[in-house]
C-alpha cells in the first residue's frame, strides 16, 4: 500500500499521527521523500525487502528512464535517494504520535490550523533525526548491486543534485572504497569533502 502524505501545511504532531495510524494496518512501513514537501508511506504487513535487480529490469524493460528523467532521476539507482526511513526508524518516528480513528478524528480539527504554515522543512528535518539506515532493506540477492562503484556513484550524484551534500559524500566515498581507481567519484567527492568539512554520514 502506498499513501501520499504532505509535509507542508501539516504540523509535525499531525504528520506523526498519520504515520502511526497508517502503521496500525501496515506495521512494516517505510517513508520516502520524493520531492520538496511530498512524502510516500510504503506500507506492508510483513517486511518486504527491495529487489534491486527487479527494479533495474523494470526500469530497462518499461523504458521508465524517459519518465523518471523528467523528475531528475537519470538512472535506476537514483530512485534510492528518495528513501528516508526504514521500517524500524519509521516505528520510532511514529511512536509518540496520536491515533486518528473512525471514533476519534483529531486530525480533522488540528490539520486546518496549519493550512498557512510553512512546515515542509521542519517535518523533513524531524524525520531525518530518526534516521539510522542510509538505505532500505534489500534482498540478499540484490545487495551485491550496492557493492558496485558505478551504483554508489549514481546514488551520490543524485543526492548531490538534490543539494544533500553529506549523503552525497557518503556514497561517493563508498564508490572509491570499493574501487580506489574509480575516477568519476573522485572530483565530486573531493568537492563535497571540502564543502561539509569532512563530515560524512555514518
Amino acid at each position: 500500500m502506498v499513501q501520499w502524505l504532505q509535509g507542508y501545511n501539516l504540523r509535525p504532531g499531525d504528520f506523526q499521527m498519520v504515520v502511526r495510524t497508517f502503521r496500525t494496518v501496515f506495521p512494516a512501513t517505510t517513508i520516502w521523500n520524493t520531492a520538496t514537501g511530498d512524502f510516500l508511506l510504503v506500507g506492508t504487513v510483513v517486511p518486504l525487502p527491495l529487489d534491486l535487480d527487479r527494479i533495474r529490469d523494470r526500469y530497462d524493460t518499461y523504458r521508465l528512464d524517459r519518465d523518471l528523467y523528467r523528475i531528475g532521476i537519470r538512472s535506476w539507482p537514483g530512485l534510492l535517494v528518495y528513501f528516508t526511513l526504514d521500517r524500524n526508524d519509521t516505528a520510532r518516528f511514529a511512536a509518540d504520535g496520536a491515533l486518528n480513528t473512525d471514533d476519534r478524528l483529531p486530525l480533522e480539527f488540528s490539520a486546518p490550523h496549519a493550512l498557512y504554515l510553512d512546515t515542509h522543512e521542519t517535518n523533513r528535518q524531524i524525520a531525518r533525526t530518526f534516521r539510522t539506515a542510509a538505505l532500505p532493506d534489500l534482498t540478499l540477492e540484490s545487495q551485491a548491486q550496492l557493492e558496485r562503484s558505478s551504483v554508489r556513484h549514481v546514488i551520490g550524484m543524485e543526492y548531490l543534485a538534490r543539494g544533500m551534500a553529506e549523503d552525497a559524500l557518503h556514497h561517493l566515498q563508498r564508490a572509491i572504497e570499493l574501487d580506489p581507481d574509480y575516477t568519476p567519484s573522485m572530483l565530486p567527492a573531493a568537492r563535497m569533502y571540502l564543502k561539509v568539512g569532512g563530515r560524512a554520514r555514518p
